[in-house]
Order: structure tokens, then C-alpha cells, then sequence
């Protein structure tokens, strides 16, 4: 829908659960084939997905006789070596352990996606663009060369850096419940429908989103809104369309 009314979205995705799923298979295969290293566990469930989301595009467009190009770029992120994740490891990844616990992993920020100058290209070209899955490939640089490291990209703020770095005018994140809530997980529980940045920047310091639930994706609206001045919306995949259009979810001004 939103291609047919105009609009030239870039698309990102979580791998969160596919990055896991190899993870095990490096665990039940350990005495057979070496384990796959996590930056390549990334890459490789960020290709498969995008392939994924590229088919199903391309058969929705053909359906509606829409003539675009769509292809995923498979996205390396910078890192700084120096980040402090790097040392305390706090991202849950994978699926628990028999004790219940899970593996930490780093989880540093990004600094810099190495592939804008690719996906301003296919910009220019007019492609439907999948890119920055899962947060995209963890990078870091040494003497000016770059490498893969052991460690995941939080996906929205990789997502926030990327809108700022095209120039998009607003950023839209999908989950599966309808927005932000006021007063969350209580009797007084509401959607919040509209909000601006720096009311919604109060709630978080007060600590009314929790670390791991709606905090991530309100800090990556934040960080995107500050750099551009644009807009972004949080919703319900179900509710993409309206979402964008500014019809439904939470609306950050």
C-alpha cells in the first residue's frame, strides 16, 4: 500500500531469533564442524531474511502490475572497539540455558553504517531497499582496515542512524503490541496516541519504559528526531499504513 501511494520506504528487520537458532545448531554441532563466529551468525541470518522480504516484495508488487526494483543490502555497522559492552557484556541472546540463563554478548552502539554510500545508490535508482537487519554486521576498524567482531547492534538505533544518514523525513518502528503506554502494566494503562519528543524524553528519564521492553525504541525515535527534526511513529506491524500516514500507534512530533 504504501508503495502504491508514493511513498519510498527503506526497510529494516530483527534477527534476534534466527541468530539464536544457529547458535544452537553451533552448540549440537560442536563435535562435528567448527562453530560459526557470532558477526558471521549476523550476517548470515541478515542475508536469508532479507532474501526472504525481497521475494515476498517483489511477488506483492508483480500482484499489483507495480514495476520496482527490490534488493537487500547485505549492511556492515562500525563499532568503537573501546565500547565498555565490550568488557561487561549485558545482551541476552539465543535461547536459555538449562540453568535458565542466557549468553551475554556485547552490544555496542553504532557509530557509522560502512554501506550508506551503496544504499544512497539504489536510492537514486528508485530500488526498494531491505537493509540494516538485525543491526546490521558489527565492524570495528584497526590501522584503517575494518573487521568483523564478536558482538549484535541494537537494530533501531542502527535503524534511527540509518533514517538520519539517507535524510528520511520519518521513522517508523513495527512490533506486536499498538504503541507506548502511559502508566505501563497497571489498572490506568492507555495508548498514547501523541506525544512530543521532549515529553516522551521525560518519561523515559523517569524510568516509565523499561530497560529491554519499549526503552530501545523509544531512544532510537529520540536520537532520530534530534538529528533530522523529522517525525516517527510506533505501532503495530498490522498497522504499517496507518502508522506511517500518522493514523494509528503512538505519534512522536
Amino acid at each position: 500500500d504504501l508503495i502504491s501511494d508514493g511513498y519510498e520506504p527503506v526497510i529494516t528487520h530483527g534477527n534476534g531469533p534466527q541468530v539464536g537458532n544457529l547458535l544452537l545448531k553451533n552448540e549440537l554441532s560442536a563435535a562435528v564442524v567448527p562453530a560459526m563466529p557470532l558477526d558471521w551468525c549476523v550476517a548470515q541470518t541478515q542475508a536469508t531474511i532479507g532474501f526472504t522480504l525481497v521475494t515476498e516484495i517483489e511477488l506483492e508488487l508483480r500482484r499489483r502490475s507495480i514495476s520496482r526494483t527490490v534488493a537487500s543490502v547485505v549492511t556492515r555497522v562500525e563499532v568503537n572497539p573501546e565500547d565498555p559492552s565490550f568488557n561487561s557484556p549485558e545482551k541476552p541472546i539465543g535461547r536459555p540455558r538449562e540453568d535458565g540463563t542466557r549468553r551475554l554478548v556485547p552490544s555496542p552502539p553504532p557509530i557509522e553504517i560502512l554501506d550508506i554510500p551503496v544504499i544512497e545508490a539504489l536510492l537514486n535508482l528508485g530500488v526498494v531497499i531491505v537493509a540494516c537487519g538485525g543491526g546490521g554486521i558489527p565492524m570495528i576498524r584497526e590501522g584503517g582496515i575494518t573487521r568483523g567482531v564478536e558482538a549484535v547492534v541494537d537494530k533501531d538505533l542502527c535503524t534511527a542512524l540509518l533514517a538520519e544518514r539517507i535524510a528520511a523525513k520519518r521513522m517508523v518502528i513495527v512490533t506486536d503490541v499498538d504503541g507506548v503506554k502511559s502508566n505501563y502494566r497497571s489498572a490506568e494503562e492507555r495508548l498514547v496516541r501523541k506525544i512530543g519528543a521532549n515529553e516522551l524524553r521525560g518519561r523515559l528519564q523517569n524510568g516509565e519504559y523499561p530497560t529491554g521492553s519499549m526503552e530501545p525504541k523509544i531512544r532510537a525515535v529520540l536520537q532520530f528526531i534530534d538529528a533530522t527534526g523529522g517525525t516517527a511513529a510506533i505501532g503495530a506491524l498490522g498497522q504499517l499504513s496507518a502508522l506511517v500516514k500518522g493514523e494509528a500507534g503512538t505519534q512522536i512530533h
